[in-house]
């Protein structure tokens, strides 16, 4: 579990809210290249939905994903949000994607959040955020938690990791195929 709290504090005091959630989902990046350097994991695999959401466009995706050192992997981009709730209604996630929580959109981001992100213009704002030094220390407070698997489906709280074998079934069942990210052209 990685705590988030300080991270969000210093990016409301540094980013203007409709910034807010584009500049979170790239420190989300930032924090994950530390776990999955130290997991050997070849790609970040995001639940990600062409224009689902303001931070799903192409530009503010562009702008997000710009930061990720590995491929990112995003089976669901084309899906409407029928087909992806269909979808998490077959691998037996949608119960625990309706559980009541709080999340960081009600506190973090502006009602109207930036839709069209330009990259040089993100960069712009982070390079006033001291931001090595909060990679950091979030990571230092970070706390391991044991997961209970089922079906090849880990959980935790609210995270879901699917094994790769899980991987390749949902990709080859609702993608029509799965492309090994390990695999490198010539």
């Amino acid at each position: 579990m990685i705590p988030l709290g300080n991270l969000q504090r210093a990016l409301i005091r540094f980013v203007p809210s409709k910034f807010r959630m584009i500049a979170y989902r790239r420190c989300t990046f930032r924090l994950a290249s530390i776990i999955r350097f130290k997991e050997k994991a070849s790609a970040y695999v995001t639940g990600d939905s062409v224009g689902q959401v303001a931070s799903q466009t192409l530009k503010s995706l562009h702008a997000i994903q710009f930061v990720a050192d590995s491929p990112v992997l995003s089976p669901l981009i084309g899906f409407n949000k029928n087909e992806i709730i269909n979808i998490a209604r077959d691998i037996n996630t949608f119960n625990l994607s309706i559980l009541p929580h709080s999340d960081c959109c009600s506190f973090l981001i502006d009602k109207h959040p930036e839709t069209a992100m330009n990259l040089s213009d993100m960069e712009n704002l982070e390079a006033n955020i001291p931001l090595s030094g909060l990679i950091r220390n979030t990571m230092q407070n970070k706390k391991l938690c044991k997961f209970r698997a089922s079906k090849q489906i880990a959980v935790c709280e609210r995270g879901i990791f699917l094994s790769d074998h899980s991987i390749k079934e949902v990709c080859s069942r609702y993608l029509g195929r799965y492309i090994d990210p390990s695999l490198q052209a010539e």
